[in-house]
């Protein structure tokens, strides 16, 4: 895994951070975003996200000409897929009753099975995100063929609680 390293002055020790590892399909898409993003930076937003209109991706097309930058279908069909896959997007389409234009002016309403579809893609994000985050128990088979769980931890005010306990049990 890809590691970066940040200095934290005040305790004078580095943070390690891993970011997860991502396809070479993902790193295009992002890419494409970024570049899209520089022509955009209005419409191309993560923290505001808005819903965009539909058939966005040909007026951006035609807006690409009449500014005369060279930007092909696929890289901005790429940066809306990545876009609309965003949870803070999903959440804005189930929020926001209009979407916008690539001036950033209302478009047309949201329609109520566009709205409900993106709200079920939050609740699954969400979903896949607390599974992550929720107590994890490791397990090892040892050659007795025994099943060990290690104990999880968690730290709370400067001392650590026992969550998990150690088992020990006949396979």
């Amino acid at each position: 895994m890809k590691e970066n390293i940040q200095n934290n002055s005040k305790k004078g020790k580095p943070k390690v951070f891993q970011n997860k590892k991502i396809s070479a399909s993902q790193r295009r898409h992002k890419k494409d975003f970024k570049k899209c993003q520089k022509i955009w930076p209005h419409l191309f937003v993560i923290s505001g996200a808005k819903p965009f209109a539909i058939q966005i991706r040909d007026a951006l097309l035609k807006d690409a000409d009449n500014k005369s930058v060279k930007i092909s279908n696929g890289t901005i069909y790429n940066a809306i897929y990545w876009m609309s896959r965003t949870f803070q997007y999903q959440r804005a389409l189930s929020v926001c009753a209009y979407r916008i234009d690539i001036h950033g002016e209302q478009a047309e309403a949201v329609q109520e099975k566009h709205r409900e579809e993106a709200r079920k893609k939050c609740s699954e994000m969400n979903k896949k995100k607390t599974s992550r985050t929720a107590k994890k128990k490791i397990t090892t088979k040892d050659p007795n063929a025994q099943t060990k769980t290690k104990v999880i931890t968690k730290k709370k005010k400067n001392h650590y609680t026992k969550i998990g306990v150690a088992q020990m049990r006949e396979a």
